[in-house]
């Protein structure tokens, strides 16, 4: 019998993240075979029947873990990055039409920002791309409203103060023919972080891509385009990209 981790399990299904499930699981609305699940149980996704009840709805996970997908997708200015909006507004999924399964975003971009966002049912790949611990960049072409001071940049690459806490950019280019144009690469994914770090010193944002998280680009995608990539190659580039970040953790000097 081959059973899995009732969070894990939720996640596969493509449901939501492992972090939402196990706090659906904590709050009592995750139940097994019509008993309420615990932290940790074990279940067989080919015999247990497993039901969450969340916003007044109970929805039933199929037996048979549906395919993986995984979407890149050209986010357009003007459209949410949530499954469904109380103001009607465009959603992410209606970028990418006849799909039968459960897509999610991975992390969000917000109404005004465009670029890149991952779209897919994979609980596992999103856990790992949006939790602070595992430290995936996610890289933005931002468009000041004037050009960047080598003061503020500085600032940029040593910490800012947020609410959330002490920030820094990891990478940070300026343009060699516009110096408003800068590439900027953070680890976390705090709300508005980036055009919160430059409203700290004075610079607004007149226009903000995201072209990379992890290791998916934007590359040549057009304006509310997306391409659906295979399960092979996402493990392909997450290989790529953690052995790219053991070695750089591995060269960097000991501290004292």
């Amino acid at each position: 019998m081959n059973t899995i981790k009732i969070h894990a399990y939720i996640a596969h299904s493509g449901y939501t993240s492992r972090r939402k499930a196990e706090e659906l699981v904590k709050a009592k609305k995750v139940f097994v075979n019509n008993t309420p699940a615990t932290i940790g149980q074990r279940i067989d996704p080919s015999s247990d029947a497993v039901s969450i009840i969340e916003k007044k709805k109970t929805v039933s996970l199929p037996h048979q873990q549906p395919k993986k997908r995984y979407f890149l997708v050209n986010k357009p200015i003007g459209v949410v990055s949530t499954t469904s909006d109380p103001d009607n507004k465009p959603t992410i999924l209606s970028l990418i039409p006849n799909t039968v399964e459960r897509l999610y975003p991975v992390g969000r971009l917000d109404e005004e920002s465009e670029g890149l966002l991952i779209l897919t049912n994979d609980g596992s790949l999103t856990h790992q791309l949006t939790h602070p611990s595992f430290q995936y960049s996610k890289s933005y072409q931002v468009l000041l409203e004037k050009p960047l001071t080598s003061y503020a940049k500085k600032r940029l690459l040593t910490g800012i103060s947020l609410k959330e806490g002490r920030v820094r950019a990891q990478s940070l280019e300026m343009d060699a023919h516009d110096p408003r144009v800068i590439t900027i690469s953070i680890s976390q994914g705090w709300n508005r972080q980036v055009r919160r770090m430059l409203g700290v010193l004075g610079f607004e944002v007149g226009g903000l891509k995201r072209i990379a998280h992890g290791p998916f680009t934007l590359s040549s995608l057009e304006e509310a385009a997306y391409t659906e990539i295979s399960e092979s190659a996402v493990r392909d580039l997450m290989a790529a990209e953690n052995s790219h970040q053991t070695a750089a953790q591995t060269m960097q000097p000991e501290r004292s």
